[in-house]
């Protein structure tokens, strides 16, 4: 017995049903790249702020330079003075602008000034709009801008005596100069050549004032944003200074490691810091390597419905050549059956929910003291396979006999290896050669 076949028009409907689905597929995984990318933005401003409030723990005064002086000669670190009096030094211009700007007439009556230029906005502009809306009308007329330019009606126009009625120029000129004349309700060119001089240097005259409010006004509100920008910038320096100092100090400390951390001021707080900053690196860079592989799904998923949507198309571009072309069940399901689709929900998943795991970790203080460790166990509690992410990859290819007990997170020897506690169900990488097109 025959089984079951099917015509062009099932493949049609079939294949247009399957695009849908890889869209749709496609169009999550990119939303999910999307959104790990923005968690990625937040993880590294974050971190920031820690590099910052690291900086701040050793050196609560910016201004305290005995205190800087001794940090800087402890760590061998003498960029940080640097940072200081440029700090310092930008701080102090920035003051001394600011009163400056602050005692000039120009900001100190810049509200009496600018209800004096609104008055005079207001009584300028139905002037300049009304001579405006004038002016267009005569540029609107076809060539009178060039027969104005060439002094048309004038001894100085270049076409004079009998012989002008010969030249195909003037002739055009003159058809214009009769229909402006006409358009715009004169009795004679003459009248409009004056008229529109007169309206040509009324514009250039309403221009010019126009144009002057507008640069006063302009002035008072360049004083008053260049005010704002100093008080701002009044706090975003030093912050910005205790970061470029945290980032320093931290590389100097190698996480926590280097035992110049006992040598400094509060050194447990300074280890919590460098372990929070150390745990941001690591959840960025997790994201970062879960991104470039949602990005490469989805990507995958776009050349698989670009195919099927090209065979589609070639069927659907001749249906007359292919009228009694026959699909066997075994050709339907290689191209529809579920196996196509079927992957992508548990995928997008597992992926969504390492990328959930990862962001909203903020436990730093587990790995607090330990020596050898993977932050991805420690965020994941061993729940999830990281293989995907080359930076774990390689941090366990480096670590083989790395073992992590998800029961008393102790890092010990003796509980099962890393990876038997870890979901095999291919969420470690990308099977593109797995699902054939």
């Amino acid at each position: 017995m025959w089984g079951k076949s099917y015509d062009v028009d099932d493949f049609l409907r079939a294949a247009d049903e399957q695009v849908d689905r890889y869209n749709s597929h496609r169009g999550r995984f990119e939303t999910l790249a999307g959104e790990t990318q923005t968690r990625q933005a937040d993880l590294r401003e974050r971190r920031s702020e820690a590099f910052a409030s690291l900086a701040a723990t050793l050196l609560p005064d910016l201004s305290d330079s005995a205190t800087l002086e001794t940090v800087a000669s402890r760590l061998g670190l003498h960029e940080i003075r640097t940072l200081q009096s440029q700090l310092l030094e930008k701080l102090s211009r920035n003051a001394f602008r600011r009163r400056e700007i602050e005692s000039s007439p120009a900001y100190a009556d810049r509200e009496l000034n600018l209800l004096r230029l609104e008055t005079k906005r207001d009584e300028l502009e139905p002037l300049y709009r009304h001579a405006n809306e004038e002016w267009q009308k005569y540029q609107s007329q076809e060539k009178l801008a060039q027969l104005m330019g060439r002094e048309y009606g004038t001894d100085r126009y270049e076409h004079r005596g009998w012989w002008r009625f010969l030249n195909p120029q003037f002739l055009d000129d003159w058809r214009c100069a009769d229909a402006a004349t006409e358009a715009l309700g004169f009795a004679t060119f003459e009248g409009l050549r004056i008229a529109y001089r007169e309206r040509a240097e009324q514009m250039q005259v309403l221009g010019r004032d126009w144009s002057e409010l507008q640069e006063q006004r302009e002035a008072i509100e360049t004083l008053e944003e260049e005010r704002e920008r100093l008080i701002r910038e009044e706090t975003e320096l030093p912050q910005e200074t205790y970061r470029a100092m945290g980032e320093r100090i931290a590389a100097i400390l190698d996480g926590g490691k280097s035992p110049l951390v006992d040598a400094l001021p509060n050194p447990d707080a300074l280890r919590s810091r460098l372990t929070e900053i150390s745990g941001m690196s690591a959840q960025a860079e997790y994201l970062d390597g879960l991104r470039t592989q949602v990005e490469r799904e989805a990507a995958g998923i776009a050349e698989r419905a670009e195919k099927l949507y090209g065979e589609r198309n070639r069927y659907a571009g001749n249906r007359h050549r292919y009228r009694n072309k026959r699909f066997s069940g075994e050709q339907w399901d290689k191209r529809f059956g579920n196996h196509r689709t079927a992957r992508y929900e548990p995928l997008y998943g597992r992926y969504s929910r390492a990328s959930d795991t990862v962001y909203v970790f903020h436990d730093y203080n587990r790995a607090s003291g330990l020596q050898d460790f993977l932050w991805w166990d420690v965020m994941t509690d061993g729940r999830l396979d990281g293989n995907f992410i080359p930076e774990v990859r390689e941090w366990r290819d480096h670590n083989p006999d790395y073992r992590y007990d998800r029961n008393d997170s102790d890092f010990s020897g003796s509980s099962s290896s890393s990876t038997d506690a870890f979901e095999s169900d291919g969420f470690g990488g990308s099977s593109f050669g797995n699902d054939p097109s």
